[in-house]
């Protein structure tokens, strides 16, 4: 699969997130809707790894959203956007991870069914 350990694991409703030990992010699962943060829209059955620029420390999955904070504080988000949920000040669905347009340190991420919660440093 790529990596040795796993330090975390989110799951959506059709799909599934792990974040290994060394920050790298892969996904399986139905990706209709881009969730998977990858450009093939068919199912994953084996983990793909999902294109980010730097190190993640946290993933969340939502309904057909995913959401992948990075190791310098920011935040990416992929899939169905039609309640803007992916935060990109759009509702276009992505297929690629976007980058959150925040300005403040983020420490935290979280998704729902249909949202995406952010914490911030301090």
């Amino acid at each position: 699969m790529g990596f040795a350990g796993v330090a975390a694991v989110a799951a959506g409703y059709h799909h599934t997130l792990v974040l290994s030990t060394e920050g790298a992010v892969f996904a399986a699962g139905r990706n209709q809707l881009g969730q998977l943060g990858v450009t093939t829209p068919q199912k994953q059955a084996e983990p793909v790894r999902v294109p980010l620029p730097a190190q993640a420390a946290q993933v969340a999955a939502g309904y057909y959203h995913s959401v992948f904070l990075l190791s310098n504080g920011t935040a990416y988000t992929a899939g169905w956007n039609q309640y803007g949920q992916l935060g990109d000040g759009t509702r276009e669905d992505r297929r690629k991870p976007v980058r959150v347009p925040l300005a403040e340190v983020l420490v935290g991420v979280a998704a729902g069914f249909y949202h995406t919660a952010f914490l911030t440093e301090g």
